[in-house]
């Protein structure tokens, strides 16, 4: 479903010199919006209606629970009402951002079963300022298969049926 774009950087280079050969300054939330941007072209490259910011409805089995889900970029089939891919991007500097890492999973699971589980796929992007130690993705895909609470008490199943799949961008 991914192609191997993220790996070699060819559309990014081409669509976005500024962000991939000169380099893109750090300020603000300009490299989230890259990101974003980014994932949402790569999936339309790929042939889906990508959409970025995409909110998921209020609706199966975590209609209400937790608070509302928009993910960074959506990837919907051209002859479907739902989305194939779920896309976050985030920085990650250190240990102390896991929890904001931790909190983009927990919101591509609630937006998994609020578009009722038709993802196929969820995926976390993280850029980092040079290489950084690994955030700890067995946590993540435990979040996934085992479920969380939210900060309200409610609880979030968990599934098997879906994958998650994490790339790190460094800048």
């Amino acid at each position: 479903m991914i192609p191997e774009e993220p790996e070699q950087l060819k559309l990014a280079a081409d669509l976005f010199p500024q962000a991939v050969i000169r380099g893109l300054p750090d300020f603000s939330c300009n490299i989230h919006s890259f990101g974003c941007t980014y994932w949402t072209a790569l999936g339309q490259h790929a042939g889906f209606s990508a959409i970025c910011e995409m909110p998921a409805p209020n609706a199966g089995v975590a209609a209400l629970k937790g608070d509302n889900v928009i993910s960074d970029s959506a990837w919907f089939a051209k002859t479907q009402d739902h989305p194939e891919a779920l896309v976050e991007f985030e920085r990650y500097s250190d240990e102390g951002d896991g929890g904001k890492l931790v909190s983009k999973v927990q919101n591509l699971l609630l937006g998994y079963w609020r578009w009722n589980q038709q993802p196929k796929l969820l995926v976390v992007a993280y850029w980092t300022k040079g290489l950084r130690n690994l955030p700890n993705h067995q946590s993540m895909r435990a979040i996934i298969r085992n479920g969380f609470t939210t900060a309200a008490r409610e609880s979030i199943p968990g599934t098997r049926t879906v994958g998650i799949r994490f790339f790190q961008f460094v800048f």
